[in-house]
C-alpha cells in the first residue's frame, strides 16, 4: 500500500492487493476480540503489515452548491399535510383482519377477480387488493375528517401560516369579513392538500476506493487495512459515527491496533487526509506509528473505560475540525 502526495497535495492511493474481508486460503477468525484479534497479527506478523488512515471531511464550499458535480440532488414528491396527519392520527389503529372481513362481507365485494377462468399463477389475490383499498379508503376517511376540523377555524381570524389567533384573554377573534373567511378556506385548503417536494442532498465523495464508502452523517472516517503478503490480499473495515456497526468497528480495530503497538511493539503507519471544501482528497499529516482520533472507541464496543483511556493515551491526536453530526454535507 503506497501513498502518492503531488506537488498541490493531492492524494491518491496505490493498492498491492485486492480488497478482501476475509483472507481466502488463510484462516482469519479471531472474533471480536481485539485482543484475540491483535494476537493473530503478532502471531503472523512475518507477512502480515497493517495501514490506517483518519479522513475528515470539511464543509463544501458555497460555490459548488449548484454544480452536481461536486453536490448531487434528487427530488421526489412526498404526501401532502393532510395525508401526513391521517397516517399519524392511524398509528397502531388500521383496520386489523377481522374488521376488514366484516366490510368484504357487509359491502359484498367479490374475493375472486374472474368467474369464468383460474386465476394465472403469479397473479395478485383479489382479495389483497380489495384490503389494500380499504386501507386507502380508512387514510382517505381521516383526510377528510382532518380537512373538516381544520375548516371549523375559517370563521376565525387567522395568521398568515392558517393558524387561529387568539386576544389577550385567550379567546378566539371571530372574522366577519365574507372575502377573507374565503381566503382562510383556501389558505387551510392550500396548507393540507398542496403536494410537498421532497429532496435529497448526495454530496459526491471522488475518493480512491475504498474512501469513497462515504456516511455524510459523520465528518470523521477512520479506515483500518491488513495486508497478507503471503495470500496478496488486504482485509479492510471502515469506523465513523454515523451507525451503530460502523461505531463498534471503529472502536474494535482501534483497540486492536493500538494493542498491538503497546504489547507487541508493533507499528501501524498512520496518514491523516483531508476531501477538502473542493472535493479534494489532500495529504494533512503523517506518523510513523498508530494514531487515531477519540471518537466512538467505546460505547458500541464494550470495553473497560478506564483500559481504554490507558490503552489510548499516547495514540490519539486532534482532528482539524469540530462539526456537528449533521453538518459533513
Amino acid at each position: 500500500m503506497k501513498l502518492i502526495v503531488n506537488e498541490a497535495g493531492l492524494v491518491t492511493l496505490e493498492q498491492a492487493y485486492p480488497l478482501v474481508y476475509s483472507f481466502s486460503d488463510e484462516k482469519w477468525d479471531p472474533g471480536s476480540n481485539h485482543i484475540k484479534m491483535a494476537e493473530w497479527l503478532a502471531e503472523h506478523k512475518d507477512h502480515i503489515s497493517t495501514h490506517m488512515f483518519i479522513v475528515e471531511a470539511e464543509l463544501l464550499a458555497d460555490e459548488h452548491l449548484e454544480d452536481p458535480k461536486y453536490l448531487q440532488r434528487t427530488s421526489d414528491i412526498g404526501a401532502c399535510e393532510a395525508r401526513i396527519r391521517a397516517r399519524s392520527a392511524l398509528t397502531n389503529k388500521w383496520l386489523r383482519e377481522e374488521k376488514l372481513d366484516e366490510l368484504i362481507k357487509k359491502n359484498e365485494f367479490p374475493t375472486k377477480k374472474y368467474n369464468y377462468k383460474d386465476q394465472p399463477e403469479g397473479e395478485r389475490l383479489f382479495i389483497r387488493e380489495i384490503e389494500d383499498a380499504l386501507f386507502r379508503y380508512q387514510e382517505s376517511k381521516e383526510m377528510i375528517l382532518e380537512v373538516m376540523r381544520r375548516l371549523d377555524d375559517i370563521k376565525y381570524k387567522l395568521d398568515e401560516d392558517g393558524y387561529v389567533i387568539e386576544d389577550d384573554n385567550e379567546n378566539l377573534i371571530l372574522e366577519t369579513d365574507p372575502t377573507v373567511i374565503e381566503d382562510n378556506k383556501e389558505k387551510i385548503l392550500d396548507q393540507l392538500l398542496m403536494p410537498k417536494v421532497l429532496t435529497e442532498y448526495k454530496r459526491v465523495y471522488a475518493m480512491p476506493e475504498p474512501f469513497n464508502h462515504w456516511d455524510s452523517r459523520s465528518f470523521w472516517h477512520q479506515f483500518f487495512f491488513v495486508e497478507n503478503h503471503k495470500t496478496k490480499e488486504t482485509i479492510w473495515d471502515r469506523g465513523q459515527g454515523g451507525g451503530s456497526g460502523s461505531r463498534e468497528s471503529n472502536g474494535r480495530w482501534a483497540h486492536t491496533f493500538a494493542h498491538l503497538e503497546k504489547v507487541f511493539g508493533i507499528t501501524t503507519p498512520t496518514w491523516h487526509l483531508i476531501y477538502n471544501p473542493h472535493n479534494q482528497f489532500v495529504f494533512h499529516a503523517e506518523y510513523d506509528s498508530f494514531k487515531c482520533l477519540s471518537y466512538d472507541l467505546t460505547g458500541n464496543y464494550h470495553w473497560d473505560y478506564k483500559k481504554s483511556d490507558d490503552l489510548f493515551k499516547e495514540f490519539l491526536v486532534e482532528p482539524m475540525h469540530q462539526f456537528s453530526f449533521w453538518e459533513s454535507l
